[in-house]
């Protein structure tokens, strides 16, 4: 056990490194390892929805910080682990990226929560972003990640990270 948690410890210190605090608070804050053999990295997620965005949306960082360490070999394995005590874990297989696909890019979030964001991306010529009744920061989305200095954030993570400053 005490493997999976210096691999952990490890990869999530570069992920920190690499994404915004709103994704990493949003995100990966919560998630830790679980007991597991040297061929397999297991993380225990607090939900559904962070499961997804880690297994869509961030898998590539993922798999490159674990290159990075050196756990080329090692499989991810990503699972709802609840804190409710009559609740069991639901374990999915990872979705491995094949050999030829380009790590970085990153797919959409499935999520109901990040369905709206998703939607916005797509269809706004302009956002905005009120909170408390007051207009925080307005432009296109390329505006708002060059003002955020996250060329690659999604309009969800820009939001999460101007509320937060904001309260």
């Amino acid at each position: 056990m005490e493997r999976t948690e210096d691999l952990w410890t490890a990869v999530s210190q570069l992920l920190r490194a690499q994404v915004s605090d709103a994704v990493w608070y949003s995100t990966f804050n919560d998630v830790h390892s679980l007991p597991s053999d040297d061929t397999v990295l297991r993380l225990a997620v607090p939900s559904g929805t962070v499961r997804d965005k880690i297994t869509s949306r961030y898998l590539p960082l993922v798999l490159d910080a674990m290159t990075e360490i050196g756990a080329t070999s090692t499989q991810l394995e990503v699972e709802v682990v609840s804190n409710d005590a009559s609740s069991t874990a639901v374990s999915e297989p990872t979705p491995q990226p094949s050999p030829s696909a380009h790590p970085a890019t990153p797919t959409k979030s499935s999520s109901n929560e990040s369905a709206a964001a998703d939607k916005a991306e797509e269809m706004a010529d302009r956002i905005g972003v009120i909170n408390k009744g007051r207009l925080m920061i307005e432009g296109t989305l390329d505006e708002l990640r060059r003002r955020s200095g996250e060329a690659n954030a999604t309009l969800e993570d820009l939001f999460l990270e101007l509320v937060r400053e904001d309260a």
